[in-house]
């Protein structure tokens, strides 16, 4: 488990996210539901994964859960929290030296 697992995970969840939502502004705008019948099961998925990566790093980092809960509360935000969560990772591996 690497922090760069964590960053790739995020990714793939807020592109995943992104299309989600995507799909839910076409069906109600058309009325199209092919999209969400996809997309929603994919979705699920993929959070599920991101989660116990997650939860994975979290023990394997010595993060604190309300570290672990802030990031999943987190990649609900599609494509910010995917920054915000790369960031936050990247410096919880590597605190800044003072």
């Amino acid at each position: 488990m690497s922090i760069e697992s964590v960053c790739r995970a995020a990714l793939i969840e807020t592109i995943s996210w992104t299309l989600l939502i995507s799909a839910a502004v076409i069906y109600l705008t058309s009325g199209w539901t092919a999209g969400l019948w996809v997309m929603v099961p994919v979705d699920t998925v993929i959070w599920t994964t991101f989660a116990v990566i997650v939860v994975i790093a979290t023990r394997t980092f010595r993060w604190s859960w309300s570290f672990c809960i802030t990031i999943l509360a987190v990649s609900l935000v599609p494509i910010w929290g995917y920054f915000w969560i790369r960031d936050q990772a990247r410096m919880q591996a590597n605190p800044p030296v003072s």
